[in-house]
């Protein structure tokens, strides 16, 4: 008789369990003393053998995890009658085929603007025959660029020695800061409002973090530049040890700020906090953890920069071609009108590609005016995410007074946003504005902060603080309805803002529909029901886990700051449209909304509209691309820029008489001189009511395994107002992506650097984990409200780019519940601080199982 237990993923050098063999060889299994003094030999053994490391899931997990999943294996073989209740335990999670159902009322009384078309470039798209950056040609005498980056920060910079890279055959050059001939910054305060600190575009003297640029390769390919980059030997001084999290970063008073860049902090507050302290029954304190993000782009940074007797032609891929075409001439000492940008779309960014590809975009440049030949860059992945941050952490600490009913008095919120190495960007202000969500306390004090870690400079990413605001809110209600053992639904319902109420900054709020959204959504998702059988569930298995969590959201909108040009022109021959907007096609679908939108206003076919490459001529000075209000502000521009040509075709129509076509009304007002092209600049400030809410509700279900910590989001169900949709099906997409990059945040996406030398570990799919099939939930159902009569926005419109991704949390609210009911059959029964990313080791843990729990009956 023979015993093998093997495990892999456990250390390097142990893959088989010899002791515990040794100990249950000739014993049986299922004698509960057996089972527990065996586990207990396996727990020791494994504890013993286990390395550390810290891109590795911790010791303390892997050791967890072989005896759970040890007893898993006995449970499904055991031989006798299992209490019911563990017989969940013996079998994995299963996974049915993914479904989803998109519900929407389409309106016809403005066709095409609301009718369901697929994007206009998704089947080129698909074919792979959209060009990006890297598909133009290469160039007679192009050469290729590779970033050169530090391994540790912060430090001093000692020497760079270039000259085994320079061995290499096909290397042109090595440049540095002191090669760039003009200035040595591709974000500041000159660039961009959204700057106060200059970024160098290449570390001169100080280095502020592992994977700071410190120069360029030039090469005569990309795979050379590539490798030669691994070749430069760079030499560091004064190496100090890291603060790689907000949580450290504030234990230091010196790298905490006030986030007063929008104005002063008292803005963010409401009432006054401690006199309506003094009427709660209770109050509840807690902090919570968010996690970064990385911006997993189908397409990185890719730059081609061309010189010609005008100055420079430069493809950026880019969200901001303002902001990128005053970089490139900053740094080689032109002027703006002598830098050329042309951009047809972008492969994905959500926030990456605003202000972080202005550094390759710099670089490349110089390498080009230096030498005077085409050079492009394109970044790999490894390389793209040393040098720049991503989402934005935040540490969060709150408290909050409360009645015995579970009604919210008054909430104070510190919000501590992980800008990275320097203040740009802080979105803690959009957290404070968005914490008040859908709810109504009698007064509020939010304090947005900033602070510094010795990480590179974190970034927009889609729905930029407020993800961070609207989850705060939404896990308070949880922990209210926790402390006081209410339902957590109902807590929601108790707070949320009466109809007529306004909220903050005096928006009117609109109750009445909000309550429509609620019931609709509650009836739809068979919520109650689902609660229920998931309450039985839980109560008859002790190894597996359901959860459920109804979350509500009032997500406020702003496009204040939104300028764009858009022009229109149409050809007198066939009478076909052409538009070039303000707005970048990041995959957004906006060139398939201003295409509905202009068509509906010039009373032609989509077919007949063709939207073109956005360029710095044709719309200069335009805003950036993001914030979910470029898609509606460019078709309010295209609309208006249509009706002026209309206003100019009408009298034409009348002469001409109603037999007349389109080409033929086109031709003769080509022949009367009437001009066929119209521009308009969309004002954010003037053009539209640029403040609404967009509301939405959740309900979403999970199942865990928790011997393993493995979970399912079994189903989601959403409903969303998105006002008269331009485009329903682009918008249904929008919600759905938006949602399940918001549970690659909360669930799989975890940051890892090394502690002393602050070097990114997770810099390749290998390690970081984004969403996959097989993380999306099972069942997926979207309706989009219907709410025709809405007034806010564009033409009737509400974004979706980045409200829905907020909703996420709601998955993460409902693995708390199916934890809860965990750590209840453990003896644990407190509110835990629940982190993002909840990863597949942190939900093990937190179940608290042990080996004193695992019987058979």
């Amino acid at each position: 008789m023979t015993a093998r237990i093997v495990f892999g993923g456990i250390s390097a050098s142990f893959n088989r369990a010899t002791k515990t063999e040794e100990f249950f060889l000739g014993k049986n299994a299922a004698d509960p003393n057996v089972l527990i003094e065996g586990l207990k030999i396996l727990k020791n053994e494994v504890r013993l053998s286990v390395t550390t490391s810290p891109i590795e899931t911790s010791a303390e997990y892997r050791v967890s995890l072989a005896v759970s999943l040890l007893y898993k294996f006995f449970l499904y073989f055991y031989p006798g009658k299992l209490d019911e209740k563990l017989q969940s335990g013996g079998s994995i999670l299963q996974r049915g085929v993914s479904t989803a159902v998109h519900e929407f009322n389409p309106s016809t009384e403005e066709f095409p603007i609301g009718k369901p078309i697929p994007k206009l470039e998704g089947r080129a798209q698909a074919a792979g025959e959209s060009q990006f950056i890297s598909d133009i040609p290469a160039l007679p005498t192009q050469l290729y660029g590779a970033i050169v980056v530090t391994e540790c920060g912060p430090a001093k910079l000692a020497e760079i020695d270039p000259r085994e890279a320079l061995e290499i055959e096909g290397v042109i050059r090595f440049l540095t800061a002191k090669d760039i001939p003009g200035m040595n910054a591709f974000h500041s305060s000159i660039h961009t409002p959204f700057a106060v600190e200059e970024e160098q575009i290449f570390a001169d003297s100080e280095i502020l973090y592992a994977g700071q640029p410190v120069g360029l390769i030039v090469a005569t390919s990309q795979m050379i530049a590539n490798r030669a980059a691994k070749h430069v030997k760079i030499s560091y001084a004064d190496v100090r040890k890291p603060i790689l999290t907000p949580e450290e970063a504030c234990e230091h008073p010196e790298r905490v700020f006030l986030n007063e860049y929008f104005g002063p902090i008292e803005q963010y507050s409401m009432g006054n906090y401690e006199e309506s302290l003094k009427k709660a029954d209770k109050v509840i304190k807690g902090q919570w953890n968010m996690g970064g993000q990385f911006h997993f782009t189908m397409e990185t940074h890719s730059v081609l920069c061309v010189p010609n007797e005008d100055g420079m032609d430069a493809y950026v891929s880019t969200q901001d071609i303002d902001l990128n075409q005053i970089a490139i001439a900053r740094a080689i000492g032109l002027n703006v009108n002598r830098i050329n940008m042309q951009i047809r779309r972008v492969g994905g960014s959500f926030g990456h590609k605003q202000s972080r590809s202005a550094m390759p975009a710099s670089a490349c440049a110089v390498a080009a005016y230096l030498l005077n030949v085409p050079v492009s860059i394109h970044m790999d992945l490894y390389s793209m995410w040393e040098a720049f941050g991503g989402r934005q952490p935040y540490h969060v600490k709150y408290e909050v007074g409360i009645t015995k009913d579970g009604k919210m008095i008054a909430a104070k919120v510190d919000f501590y946003n992980d800008t990275g190495c320097d203040k740009n960007e802080a979105a803690s202000f959009q957290a404070a504005l968005q914490f008040y969500n859908c709810y109504d306390a009698e007064a509020y004090k939010i304090t947005p902060y900033v602070v510094l870690t010795d990480t590179p400079s974190t970034t927009w990413m889609r729905a930029p603080g407020s993800e961070c605001g609207i989850a705060m809110s939404e896990i308070i209600m949880d922990h209210i309805a926790s402390e006081l053992g209410l339902d957590p639904f109902n807590v929601r319902l108790k707070n949320v803002r009466t109809h007529g109420s306004p909220g903050h900054r005096q928006l009117p709020w609109d109750g009445e529909n909000f309550q429509k959204l609620i019931d609709k959504l509650r009836v739809s998702s068979n919520y109650d029901e689902r609660k229920l059988r998931i309450r039985k569930f839980n109560e008859e298995n002790r190894w597996k886990k359901c959860g459920i969590s109804f979350d509500l959201m009032g997500y406020v909108m702003d496009s204040s700051w939104c300028k764009y040009n858009v022009i229109v022109s149409i050809y007198r021959n066939d009478g076909t449209v052409a538009i070039a907007h303000g707005g970048i096609e990041v995959g957004q679908g906006i060139n398939t909304k201003v295409a509905q939108v202009a068509a509906k206003e010039l009373g032609i076919s989509v077919d007949m509209i063709s939207v073109k490459p956005t360029n710095s001529l044709t719309n200069p000075n335009s805003a950036p691309t993001g914030g979910s209000t470029t898609s509606d502000a460019n078709c309010w521009a295209i609309a208006e820029a249509c009706k002026e040509l209309m206003s100019r075709l009408n009298p034409i129509k009348q002469k001409l008489g109603k037999g007349a076509n389109w080409i033929q009304l086109v031709s003769q007002a080509y022949n009367d001189n009437v001009d066929l092209c119209a521009r308009k600049y969309f004002n954010g400030n003037v053009d539209v009511k640029h403040h609404f809410y967009v509301i939405a509700g959740i309900v979403s279900e999970v199942k865990v395994d928790v011997l393993t910590g493995e979970r399912q989001v079994t189903r989601v169900d959403i409903c969303e107002d998105a006002g008269r949709s331009i485009s329903p099906k682009i918008d249904l997409c929008q919600i759905e992506g938006a949602l399940v990059m918001g549970l690659g945040m909360y669930l799989t996406e975890i940051v890892k650097r090394d502690p002393n030398s602050g070097k990114l570990l997770t810099n390749g799919s290998w390690e970081y984990k984004p969403p996959t099939a097989l993380d999306i939930p099972i069942d997926f159902r979207i309706t989009l409200y219907d709410n025709p009569n809405n007034t806010a926005g564009v033409m009737r419109s509400k974004a979706v780019g980045e409200p829905p991704l907020c909703l996420s949390v709601s998955v993460l609210n409902a693995l708390r519940h199916a934890i809860s009911s965990a750590r209840k059959d453990a003896g644990i029964e407190k509110w835990f601080q629940f982190d993002s990313p909840a990863t597949v080791e942190q939900v093990q843990q937190l179940c608290h199982s042990s080996i004193a729990q695992f019987r058979f009956a």
